[in-house]
């Protein structure tokens, strides 16, 4: 008896649930009423499905994440190459402004040089010689083109066979 006492008691608050099929869908759902509230009732295959469905859901959200890490690390290192583009562009100018200047430089002193040369060549005929006789005409070879080339090749050439004669 205390059984079907609380059997009773039990089933008090539980009123009779009115459930009713509605419609069956084309992929083998259902669709049912509950108490007048519309649900759709899917079959075993179908909720397989959509579990198989989510997992390659997930799979492909964690590969797409996996892909926005990759452009954005792609995008930073796009952004260095744009720097170290602008760097080199830099120094290549720094480089030809640089070429430009000595290139003017060396105009410059090719220009003083050849205005220093015709000055000495000019300068020489106001240069005297003195007289040609004895010792003057000694002194007079020391101051051809050729005898100062041998002077700068005989004391070099001195110097290495003395160098090479201790040895």
């Amino acid at each position: 008896m205390k059984a079907l006492i609380l059997v009773l008691l039990a089933s008090l608050p539980c009123m009779a649930q009115e459930v009713k099929i509605i419609e069956k869908m084309p992929d083998g759902s259902y669709v049912v009423s509950i108490s007048g509230v519309e649900y759709r009732a899917l079959g075993a295959d179908k909720m397989k499905d959509l579990l198989q469905q989510k997992a390659d859901f997930e799979t492909l959200k964690q590969i797409d994440s996996e892909k926005d890490t990759q452009i954005k690390a792609q995008a930073q290192e796009v952004e260095l190459l744009k720097k170290d583009v602008q760097i080199s562009n830099l120094e290549r100018d720094s480089y030809k402004s640089d070429f430009e200047r000595v290139r003017q430089d060396s105009q410059r002193n090719f220009n003083l040089f050849m205005t220093e040369r015709d000055l000495r060549v000019e300068a020489t005929q106001f240069i005297p010689h003195g007289s040609k006789t004895g010792f003057g005409k000694f002194l007079s070879l020391f101051d051809s083109q050729g005898a100062q080339t041998a002077l700068k090749l005989v004391v070099p050439t001195v110097t290495m066979v003395r160098g090479l004669q201790c040895h």
